[in-house]
């Protein structure tokens, strides 16, 4: 029968414990004891040959720094390593539990009438949209983003209120002020004004009806500045929007 001192019969925590200890008496002991040797063999130097010294300490200081930074490296790297190999068992874990939850299950159904979008009529010239009734229709709702839909239900745009309120706020400052007034400006003025702001309602991704919530994660780390994921029967932008998941849904599922 193993012993209590037999490291084969002690539990994790005891194993870590002593493990916590040993590190602790080694950083007391290779700190002090390379002090120590520093202090001994400056005295020895001063009392032996005090001219000498200087140059003397001069070999010596770096030879025991680097044996102390060496030693405490080795032995306190390992506890990097574990919060390394713990964090990415974590992040796997994450995708696990994401690639369990189809994308059916956590969307935003767009034959819900209470989803919040803005179709287009037949014809309709989506540039022409004016942005401060687009901000409006967010502000009245409570919502902080507006998809865009084409006539045939397709994904145009996703529009976020901060966009808009930061291109408003852009015109309103101006002085002396610009054409058009705040009221009349439109996405064309938008995409004339601030390309990069005009680019950021472009980005959204599809994926397919069967598709689970790590492939919808995968399409929004795809492209920089993705926050929104649009679920089409096929996964293809051209296709009727069925559902709608945001960057935040798929966080909040990830911390289930």
């Amino acid at each position: 029968m193993a012993s209590d001192s037999d490291p084969a019969s002690s539990t994790p925590t005891q194993q870590a414990t002593n493990d916590v200890n040993t590190r602790v008496r080694l950083a007391f002991w290779v700190a002090f004891g390379g002090m120590g040797a520093v202090c001994l063999l400056g005295a020895v130097a001063i009392y032996n040959d005090p001219t000498e010294a200087k140059n003397i300490l001069t070999m010596v200081l770096p030879v025991i720094g680097t044996w102390v930074g060496t030693v405490l490296a080795f032995y306190f790297a390992k506890d990097n390593l574990l919060a390394a190999t713990q964090s990415t068992k974590e992040l796997l874990g994450l995708d696990d539990r994401l690639r369990k939850i189809p994308v059916e299950d956590a969307m935003l159904k767009f034959s819900n009438d209470k989803v919040l979008r803005k179709k287009l009529a037949a014809g309709e010239d989506e540039q022409t949209l004016k942005l401060v009734e687009l901000s409006e229709m967010m502000r009245t709702a409570g919502r902080n983003r507006l998809p865009v839909v084409k006539a045939d239900g397709a994904a145009q745009f996703i529009i976020h209120l901060s966009t808009l309120t930061d291109f408003l706020a852009q015109k309103a400052a101006q002085n002396p002020p610009v054409a058009p007034a705040i009221a009349d400006l439109t996405i064309a003025h938008l995409k004339s004004g601030d390309a990069d702001l005009y680019d950021s309602i472009l980005k959204f991704g599809c994926v397919r009806r069967t598709a689970t919530l790590a492939e919808a994660k995968a399409v929004l780390e795809s492209k920089s500045g993705n926050a929104d994921v649009f679920v089409t029967e096929n996964g293809k932008d051209s296709e009727a929007l069925i559902g709608w998941v945001t960057n935040v849904e798929i966080g909040l599922r990830s911390q289930a």
